[in-house]
Order: structure tokens, then C-alpha cells, then sequence
């Protein structure tokens, strides 16, 4: 076997026991995304984690966008490229953890929106989207975990969109705490 067959998916190893991410998508056309991630074989038992839940018709805005991020630095490996397909599809582990930054800042927010998210999603480098899912994965990283902590937070920073109108300008009042007709050094208590 080359060394191009010891992967599938998205740059996944084929090797047994390999931490991965997996892609669950199902059949149907309402059905949910489900981003599992498998921690491969520790202590001689495997161990996973449900990390994030799309439903279809946000994952399909999506789809697309990450799998041209993922296969331009794959192809930069002299790897061969994945593609979604129906069913599971194997997703390398640091690929994988930054498919979750951008599952999680969206989950919840207008499809309208996504757009925008996805921008500011590729505009992260890949070392800032890992320490984006670490921190997250830390304090709300289950797929149930996300109405709090930093899950939170990435919905605000990459999926919000702000509207120039729902924006409150602050009314500012002219305030004078010196007298414009004193030396500054005056107010101050100090004399030259």
C-alpha cells in the first residue's frame, strides 16, 4: 500500500485504533449532521464523544466551504481529497476539531448569516481554530453543552452578525473637569 491508500475521508488514517473525527449524514433530507469525535483505542477499549448536531439544511450551506478548506491543505500533503458522501465519512483529528469551531458558532444561528460565519471561520488560522475547540471542548464541548462558556462566546465572535440598526449609540454629554481658562499644571496643584 502507498502511502495515499493509508487514508480515507478527509485525511483520516486508516490505521486501526487512529484518533478521528467521524461525519454522520443521513439519508434523509431532514435528518441531523452528527460530528462525533473517536478517540481511537485507549486502555484497549474505544471511547467517543457527540460533539455537534447540524440540521441538513445548515450543513448544506456549509458543506461545500469546508471541504474546499480541507482539501486544499490535504492536496498541499500530496494526500488524496475527501468529499462528503451519505453515511459516515472519516475526518482527520485536527481537521476534525476545526469543523467543530465552525458547527458550534452556527448551530444556532439565521442560515441567512452563515455567510458571514464561514468568513470569519476561514479567515482563523488552523492553530487558532485548535486552541478555538480546546478551550471549548474544556467547558462545553458535548453536543448538549451549548448554551454556555465558550460556546457562547464563538456563536458571538463567528457566527453573530452585528446590524448596523439594532446598535445603540451612546449619547455622549460634554463634560469639562478643568477650566479651559487655567494652566493645566495649575489644576493639577503643581506650580512652576
Amino acid at each position: 500500500m502507498s502511502q495515499r491508500d493509508d487514508f480515507e475521508g478527509f485525511a483520516a488514517s486508516k490505521e486501526y485504533g487512529t484518533p478521528h473525527f467521524r461525519v454522520e449524514i443521513p439519508n434523509s433530507s431532514e435528518g441531523s449532521i452528527a460530528i462525533i469525535e473517536d478517540f481511537g483505542f485507549a486502555e484497549e477499549r474505544s471511547s467517543e464523544e457527540k460533539r455537534a448536531v447540524l440540521p441538513k439544511k445548515i450543513w448544506s450551506k456549509i458543506a461545500q466551504e469546508v471541504a474546499t478548506d480541507f482539501n486544499t491543505r490535504i492536496k498541499a500533503r500530496k494526500l488524496p481529497v475527501g468529499k462528503w458522501s451519505l453515511g459516515t465519512v472519516k475526518v482527520e483529528r485536527l481537521l476534525g476539531k476545526e469543523l467543530c469551531v465552525l458547527a458550534w458558532a452556527i448551530e444556532f444561528i439565521d442560515p441567512k448569516e452563515i455567510d458571514q460565519a464561514i468568513a470569519r471561520w476561514k479567515a482563523l488560522r488552523p492553530e487558532e481554530r485548535w486552541w478555538l475547540f480546546t478551550m471549548t471542548a474544556a467547558e462545553g464541548g458535548r453536543f448538549q453543552n451549548s448554551s454556555f462558556g465558550w460556546r457562547a462566546a464563538l456563536r458571538s465572535a463567528i457566527g453573530g452578525v452585528i446590524k448596523e440598526e439594532t446598535i445603540k449609540k451612546p449619547t455622549q454629554k460634554k463634560r469639562t473637569f478643568l477650566n479651559p481658562e487655567l494652566p493645566l499644571l495649575k489644576h493639577a496643584g503643581l506650580t512652576l
